[in-house]
């Protein structure tokens, strides 16, 4: 990581994971900036691990952990790992779960998702899936109802139940898209 700005103020930080929390900001375990009220405008330059905040976060490079805030999240690179946001998330490629109570705008138009299989489990596969056809989220899930295979778009709740395999519901979603 390069640098923190808070509020504007920049901090030259060396680490990666970035936790902002009753109102400190901790780096890899140090306290960098102490504010003990207000809200905080965080904007990270440069690389990050894991960013955990309550917050809205601005990265300028890439995430190579997850990410948890309690407002929006933007990333002007890729992730990889997963996203939870309480607000709005606009990012590049993300390799994980995006789960986020806003809109979802990956620059890519596609959405790599972790394979979970029926019990939940994760399967160590990731499945690339393209933008949902109806609204254009990829705000994207896999799952299973009565042992099938199914893809459902969070914000418009669109599924589609599939043949008997994860791969050809994969390629009947991703064609159904084509054009787009």
């Amino acid at each position: 990581m390069g640098s923190i700005e808070i509020n504007g103020k920049k901090i030259d930080v060396v680490g990666s994971r970035v936790l902002i929390q009753n109102g400190k900001v901790i780096v890899d375990g140090n306290t960098i900036e102490d504010k003990t009220s207000g809200d905080f405008k965080v904007v990270i330059n440069g690389y990050a691990g894991d960013v955990e905040c309550v917050g809205s976060v601005e990265v300028n490079g890439n995430v190579n952990g997850d990410i948890r805030c309690g407002g929006d999240i933007r990333v002007e690179g890729n992730t990889h790992g997963d996203i939870n946001c309480d607000g709005s998330c606009t990012c590049h490629d993300v390799i994980g779960y995006v789960d986020s109570d806003g809109y979802v705008n990956l620059k890519d138009k596609t959405v790599k998702v972790k394979l979970e299989n029926s019990d939940g489990e994760d399967t160590g596969r990731t499945i690339e899936l393209k933008e949902c056809p109806f609204c254009g989220s990829l705000n994207l899930c896999i799952s299973h109802i009565d042992g099938f295979p199914v893809i459902i778009c969070d914000q418009c709740f669109v599924e589609i139940i599939g043949p008997p395999t994860i791969d050809m519901l994969v390629e009947m979603w991703n064609k159904r898209n084509k054009g787009k």
